[in-house]
């Protein structure tokens, strides 16, 4: 029977001499005919135990063995089932518990569902900028057709989705000033989107109109400041105002 010395005694190729005695001595003991009433299955084992060591522990029959193993066929299923029972009870083989199993896999998909919410952390401002410029597009358009309450309304959603949006409070400062009339809001809404613009995309007309706010509310000062540096801006028509309001 073609029988693996090394699982049978439970060691390797690599281990030494006296590694090898020591599994052998501890199985024979364990095995011994006289320590089991002759039970067959002990008798049996214990024989594959002590043939295994006198191969094992003669370097000649030792690599004879080690040389035939190499070039064997694979085992048949009847000497896999008793080389399978000799293992269970040389307690060979000890099987991971299965929490461990769990536990790895459970950190594994915390360490996927981390990463993921980083990674959705990391692009939901740029999807909310994103959606505020469709809303602002819309806005515009609008705008042009002289919509004011859908400019109104799709503006006030651009501003929802990016509270940082210039363009959109600049569309409804002006259809606050200009249109609704309501000069508070509206100048609550120029102020916004001066903060949040480009200091070179500010116009002339967007200071005039943001003065005329001020105005409208009591702030003179504020709206002659507006004033000339919409004058200085190039806007003309700004000069007659400062003449009428300012000292």
């Amino acid at each position: 029977m073609n029988l693996d010395y090394y699982k049978i005694l439970g060691v390797t190729k690599k281990s030494s001499s006296e590694e090898i005695k020591k599994a052998y001595k501890k199985l024979a003991i364990k095995y011994h005919p006289d320590k089991n009433d002759g039970e067959e299955l002990s008798t049996e084992i214990f024989k594959s135990v002590k043939e295994a060591y006198e191969t094992l522990s003669d370097n000649h029959k030792k690599t004879i063995y080690d040389n035939k193993q190499s070039y064997s066929r694979p085992i048949t299923k009847s000497q896999q089932s008793y080389q399978s029972s000799t293992n269970r009870k040389n307690n060979t083989y000890q099987p991971k518990p299965k929490y461990e199993s769990d536990l790895k896999y459970k950190l594994y998909a915390l360490a996927v569902l981390a990463i993921f919410t980083l990674l959705i952390m990391a692009i939901y401002p740029f999807i909310n900028k994103w959606a505020s410029n469709d809303k602002l597009k819309s806005a515009e358009k609008m705008m042009k057709i002289e919509n004011w309450d859908e400019a109104y309304y799709f503006a006030t959603e651009a501003i929802t989705q990016w509270d940082e949006n210039g363009k959109a409070y600049l569309i409804r400062a002006k259809i606050n000033s200009g249109v609704y009339k309501k000069y508070s809001s509206a100048l609550s809404d120029f102020n916004q989107a001066f903060i949040f613009s480009p200091s070179d995309s500010i116009s002339a007309t967007d200071y005039y109109m943001r003065a005329k706010c001020n105005h409208e509310v009591g702030k003179i000062d504020n709206a002659c400041k507006d004033l000339h540096i919409s004058l200085k801006k190039g806007f003309d028509r700004a000069k007659i105002d400062i003449e009428a309001i300012c000292n």
